[in-house]
């Protein structure tokens, strides 16, 4: 079965059904995994950019839909948690500061990496990075 990681800004647009952000490639590939044809690993970071996200002024989401999502993440689903281990940090030494600067981004590319699954992310600095394979337009 085929295994992607998911960026904040994606998952956050699947589950608010948000299409008009959502690159075809990317789209298809949460309609897969709701399907159960693929696995999509969602970092612990994305469900705390999440919460940070809900508190803000301009809420791109809710937090009943945050707390939904987290009721729903199972082991044997097509959603699954990743946390941020010891390898994960590893990894994130072989990404340049210079590319990905950003602290949350940089975790979401090196879980990528770790896994060696492609990334479904819109962020350009991160589809800069040749190691890791991106998945949007």
């Amino acid at each position: 079965m085929k295994e992607y990681v998911t960026d904040t800004h994606g998952l956050i647009w699947h589950l608010t059904d948000d299409d008009r952000k959502m690159g075809v490639l990317a789209k298809e590939t949460f309609k897969e995994a709701d399907h159960g044809i693929c696995i999509i690993w969602i970092p612990t970071i994305c469900l705390i950019e999440m919460i940070y996200l809900c508190e803000k002024p301009k809420q791109l989401i809710s937090q009943a839909m945050v707390k939904n999502l987290l009721e729903q993440l199972k082991p044997d689903t097509s959603y699954r948690t990743v946390a941020l281990t010891k390898e994960i940090v590893l990894a994130s030494i072989k990404i340049p500061r210079s590319l990905i600067p950003d602290m949350p981004d940089r975790i979401i590319a090196a879980t990528a990496l770790f896994l060696n699954c492609p990334l479904i992310t819109l962020d350009n600095q991160i589809s800069k990075y040749a190691a890791i394979d991106t998945v949007w337009h």
